[in-house]
């Protein structure tokens, strides 16, 4: 006789979740989705009839279509997510043209060059940077670039630019606390992990199910293509969408689903 604990189990969450690209091999390292849900999307026919009244009534249905989409669901984004939901790899690659965007207030007429690790480090001395305010009358108002070493802070309007991004500011704009915005080259050649145009193949998913009673579900995915429609990058995004087209090209079943008779347990 079945115990209470599995007359009234249910699922409870994702403690597994696997996706291999069936390319490479290679299965992906990430942290688990707060929610992974498979929409059937299935296109019913209804089959319609007559009753004993002469009422049209349902007497049957056909399953026309069947296009399951599973939608994974992350808490908060970052760019490895982002490349997936985008159907796209990541790879380390070398830049020559990145800029560093930089909004500060002056409240000083000196700022020391970033160390080793941190932004800004390995700006070479006086690059050709760009740097404005917002004038009194409101108009944007461009400052003027000064050789560092030679810097005359009572020329107004201006800055220059030091080793590892050091930065000297005029004397009317450390008096005016002025908001600058400042954009600035990169070292070249920097190293960064970048979105590449590199698209992703079919993937295959397996995901591991817990139920109340702690016995486990297994979801087998073996054939799974990247829907990147609806991907945008948003840094404060509460959660991100990952969405995969499942496929059920010389299958009856897109997708199958395994209750085990194992439990769960922790490692020691």
């Amino acid at each position: 006789m079945s115990s209470v604990d599995n007359y009234i189990r249910k699922w409870t969450g994702i403690i597994g979740l696997t996706i291999t690209d069936l390319t490479s091999g290679a299965i992906r390292a990430g942290r688990l989705p707060t929610n992974a849900v498979i929409d059937d999307n299935a296109d019913i026919e209804k089959i319609t009839g007559t009753d004993s009244l002469g009422r049209e009534t349902n007497i049957g249905s056909n399953v026309k279509a069947f296009k399951p989409v599973l939608t994974l669901t992350y808490s908060g984004a970052n760019l490895d997510l982002y490349a997936l939901q985008r159907g796209r790899a990541v790879n380390r690659l070398t830049f020559d043209d990145l800029m560093l965007p930089k909004e500060m207030q002056v409240t000083k007429s000196l700022y020391a060059g970033a160390t080793t690790g941190k932004v800004g480090f390995g700006v070479a001395e006086d690059a050709v940077t760009k740097a404005s305010i917002i004038g009194n009358n409101l108009d944007v108002v461009p400052l003027t670039q000064q050789p560092f070493d030679t810097f005359a802070p009572a020329r107004d309007n201006s800055f220059a630019i030091g080793e590892n991004f050091a930065r000297k500011f005029s004397d009317d704009l450390v008096a005016a606390r002025a908001f600058v915005q400042i954009e600035v080259p990169l070292p070249t050649a920097t190293s960064a992990r970048a979105v590449s145009e590199e698209s992703l193949g079919a993937q295959s998913i397996n995901m591991l199910v817990k139920s109340t009673n702690d016995t486990v579900t297994l979801v087998k995915i073996p054939t799974a293509q990247i829907d990147p429609s609806g991907s945008r990058f948003d840094p404060k995004a509460d959660t991100i969408e990952v969405k995969f087209d499942l496929s059920g090209l010389g299958t009856c079943e897109p997708y199958k689903v395994y209750e085990l008779a194992s439990k769960i347990y922790c490692d020691a």
